[in-house]
């Protein structure tokens, strides 16, 4: 993962020259080292050096081992996010990783972190169960809950186990003006219902965010009740931005703090990996992957050592 993952560490207020500290750091070390100091590294270079890391934020000691993670050094990483001393060349997607790593030493320190002018927020889909209640008075109503606060929802990828934990404060700010009903998250099928005219509820409650929808009486939306009343459509999905979250690189577990946008919900009759989605998965693999290639980096320094001793 290029945006390396947040990490709780102390926090400093001293003065910040990042060229110096930059260059007090040992060099020849590998990604564990390099990680505490920085936050962005170069996927296709070698992590043994250091010129494969990106804004650091970390003071150097005399020593040359990082530290504290400094204030104004995570302020002026995202001054040049957005712009500053002429900008950085990382890729755009890499944005919102390094704005994570670099607002959250801010927020430890009770600093408001400065907004990211170029953050561009990846649509995220995820999956729960949907049901049809009985006709009353001639409406078709279906309910289910997009959102279930504080369930750890698990995911294996390549044998290995990820978890999800959507916090129950994640959508204090969350716009949900004008949130529409559809089928599959089609553009090309008339909407089913609508928040805008009351025929889609939101309903939040302390057990996550409840639907509760009074579909069209057209022929698409009586049909896509009798379908979800057989069970051959089951499931409901709900498309959604994070503006916020962390990650926990020892149990492996994402906790989305804050929700930014709910796009659309909807009845799905293929869900993406039944609970999750393309991106989700890209989420974890990636975290996958850099444990993959720490693995194999400390198998390669294994084999040298015996190689030059024996």
């Amino acid at each position: 993962m290029p945006a390396i993952p947040r990490h709780k560490t102390p926090t400093s207020e001293k003065d910040w020259d990042g060229p110096a500290n930059e260059a007090r750091l040992k060099t020849g070390q590998d990604y564990e080292f390099y990680r505490r100091a920085y936050a962005w590294v170069d996927p296709d270079m070698d992590r043994s050096l250091k010129s494969a890391y990106k804004f650091i934020h970390h003071e150097v000691d005399s020593d040359g081992n990082p530290g504290a993670a400094n204030i104004k050094g995570c302020i002026s990483g995202i001054g040049v996010l957005n712009g500053a001393m002429g900008g950085t060349k990382i890729p755009k997607a890499d944005y919102e990783g390094v704005y994570n790593h670099l607002a959250s030493h801010l927020r430890d320190a009770d600093v408001e972190p400065p907004e990211l002018r170029n953050l561009q927020l990846v649509k995220e889909v995820r999956s729960m169960p949907i049901e049809a209640l009985n006709i009353e008075d001639n409406k078709m109503l279906i309910q289910g809950y997009a959102i279930r606060f504080n369930e750890p929802a698990i995911f294996k990828f390549d044998g290995v186990e990820y978890r999800e934990i959507i916090d129950a404060k994640a959508l204090d700010k969350t716009d949900m003006r004008d949130v529409p009903l559809k089928y599959n998250h089609s553009d090309n099928i008339m909407i089913m219902a609508r928040t805008r005219n009351k025929t889609l509820q939101l309903i939040r409650d302390e057990q996550g965010l409840k639907i509760m929808a009074e579909l069209a009486n057209t022929t698409a939306g009586r049909d896509l009740y009798e379908l979800i009343r057989r069970g051959d459509v089951d499931k409901m999905s709900f498309a959604f931005t994070v503006s916020k979250d962390d990650y926990d690189t020892e149990t492996r577990t994402r906790t989305i703090l804050a929700i930014n946008k709910l796009f659309d919900v909807s009845a799905v009759d293929t869900p993406a990996y039944d609970t999750t989605s393309l991106s989700l998965r890209s989420y974890f693999e990636a975290e996958a992957e850099k444990q993959r290639i720490a693995l194999e980096k400390a198998e390669q320094r294994k084999r040298l050592i015996i190689k030059t001793y024996f």
